[in-house]
């Protein structure tokens, strides 16, 4: 009897162990995802200003929240947990209803400070649409926002947010043949020498109209505050050069530009005379982004009327 309760106890624990030993491989390769609706509660914040709605088709859950696009305006919130750091695709969802906004702007929260990148709202309703692919970092927060700050026209919609997990796998390239491993790289090149400085000035256009506050780290909220190092650093972070959020310590980043100056430069001044305090973008013509304090916002303005030009730097 003894035998025979000793030989079943060995067979389920075999059975047990391979059973979790399956579980726990299928585990490894499932994919996170995460959906997070306007209506789930303690995971959604907005202000009154977002209003509620159920009309339209494709609504997610019971309604979605709208507001008026506005320079100043609270964002909506919506709260992900994301497991580990990692790599992760970024979805938004918002109904199909006529005259949404063409230019809304979904934030994500990632490694390298809040990423921005604008969705046109009256195509694709009533399905998930991909933002993006982020870095983004382990932890339960609020890491996904939609703003009302744009220049596009219509109400913006909050619906619903989803986070995916993507491993190398997902995103591994076929292998290119020569040829186009060298056209590729023909291209590249061009487009270094030719293109790199538009994009960054476009992608410092972003940012015309934030309001203008001195004070470091804790002032640097691209579309909300900053300063004139903290759009520049937050600018060239999207092209992969990260930098302190400091003129000063700018300066050292690059390589001199001795001769005429190119789209993209980041440019200095010694307002004072003595230390660099200010630093933009030149954007061609004689014109400069930067985080102005005169103006009060970021601007693009004439760089002749700033005092104690420094030099500039050439990153791209």
């Amino acid at each position: 009897m003894g035998r025979r309760v000793a030989t079943v106890f060995l067979a389920t624990l075999i059975l047990a162990v391979a059973v979790g030993a399956f579980a726990w491989d299928r585990a490894e390769g499932e994919t996170y995802e995460q959906v997070v609706d306007n209506s789930d509660k303690g995971r959604f914040a907005a202000s009154k200003s977002w209003k509620k709605s159920d009309s339209g088709e494709g609504v997610n859950g019971r309604n979605y929240r709208f507001a008026l696009p506005t320079k100043r305006g609270a964002h909506a919130l919506f709260k992900v947990n994301i497991p580990a750091d990692g790599e992760y695709a970024v979805y938004a969802r918002w109904p199909e209803v006529p005259g949404l906004n063409d230019a809304a702007r979904v934030g994500v929260e990632t490694t390298y400070g809040t990423q921005w990148t604008e969705v046109n709202q009256r195509e694709n309703g009533g399905r998930w649409v991909r933002v993006g692919l982020f870095e983004m970092r382990e932890g339960d927060d609020y890491s996904v926002k939609i703003s009302r700050g744009t220049d596009g026209e219509g109400n913006v919609v909050a619906d619903a947010v989803k986070v995916v997990s993507v491993s190398s796998y997902d995103e591994e390239p076929e292998a290119p043949s020569t040829e186009e491993r060298t056209t590729a790289s023909a291209a590249s090149e061009q487009r270094t020498a030719s293109a790199a400085g538009n994009d960054v000035v476009q992608e410092a256009r972003r940012y015309l109209g934030t309001p203008y506050r001195l004070g470091g780290d804790s002032a640097c909220q691209p579309f909300e505050t900053m300063d004139c190092s903290c759009l520049t650093s937050t600018v060239y972070r999207e092209f992969g050069e990260s930098m302190p959020d400091d003129p000063v310590a700018q300066f050292r980043y690059g390589r001199d530009v001795s001769g005429a100056l190119s789209p993209g430069d980041l440019v200095f001044f010694r307002e004072d005379g003595e230390t660099i305090t200010h630093v933009g973008i030149y954007s061609g013509n004689g014109r400069l982004v930067h985080a102005s304090i005169y103006f009060g916002e970021a601007v693009e303005s004439e760089m002749r009327y700033i005092p104690g030009y420094a030099g500039a730097r050439r990153l791209l």
